[in-house]
């Protein structure tokens, strides 16, 4: 019941806007194309949230919420990095990658946005290929921790997108197996911070706001 949810939603964020909280940024849902992240999904047939469903969702919930809250920010959810669970239209539908379905979501989308939150998850000094992308995001920039500019590129094509705010919400060394229990090193953090400030140095890049260390049990 999306009028539901996005009532609801309204109903959060006009409280966590006002005094003592003062909460500017709410992203609207987390990684949806993840199946255990899908609470409708019947059966738990291992699929996402359709990305044309998250769109609609996250669209009733921008229009109810900003006439109560026009102050606050609303970002776009961040899909789940190197993932291929979540469908483009229907749950019966094949799962697409990471990046094909955050690229439906920014295009079915489309202004009705205030940003994006985006994850960047792995290590921060190599380059493991990741041969799921599509072939316009294929190149030596985009495997691991540097996943970030995969997004980056996607919001590039889009004059409505490439303006609007960026996060990186979710960030830690956890991607093709490297847990974070065993795999952080000296010096990771670092080098994730001045990547990201590289890029924002470099004139004419859509700037990232924030880089947010997500941490966990292991």
């Amino acid at each position: 019941d999306f009028a539901a949810f996005a009532n609801d939603c309204k109903n959060v964020v006009v409280q966590l806007s006002q005094a003592p909280y003062n909460v500017k940024w709410f992203t609207i849902g987390n990684e949806p194309n993840l199946a255990d992240e899908n609470s409708g999904n019947a059966g738990n047939n291992g699929k996402g949230v359709p990305a044309d469903v998250y769109a609609a969702c996250f669209k009733q919930c921008y229009n109810t919420i900003k006439p109560s809250a026009p102050n606050v920010k609303l970002l776009v959810a961040g899909p789940g990095t190197f993932n291929i669970q979540g469908p483009l239209s229907t749950s019966t539908g094949s799962g697409v990658y990471y990046d094909v379905y955050f690229e439906r979501v920014v295009t079915q989308i489309g202004n009705t946005s205030d940003g994006y939150a985006i994850h960047a998850y792995g290590l921060a000094n190599t380059q493991s290929p990741d041969n799921n992308l599509q072939t316009a995001y294929k190149n030596p920039n985009a495997w691991e921790f540097d996943c970030f500019k995969v997004y980056m590129a996607i919001l590039a094509k889009y004059t409505y997108a490439k303006t609007k705010a960026v996060h990186i919400t979710e960030t830690n060394t956890n991607s093709h197996g490297n847990q974070p229990s065993s795999s952080y090193y000296s010096g990771w953090m670092q080098q994730a911070y001045a990547k990201i400030n590289a890029w924002n140095q470099t004139p004419g890049k859509q700037q990232i706001e924030s880089l947010c260390w997500f941490v966990y049990k292991d």
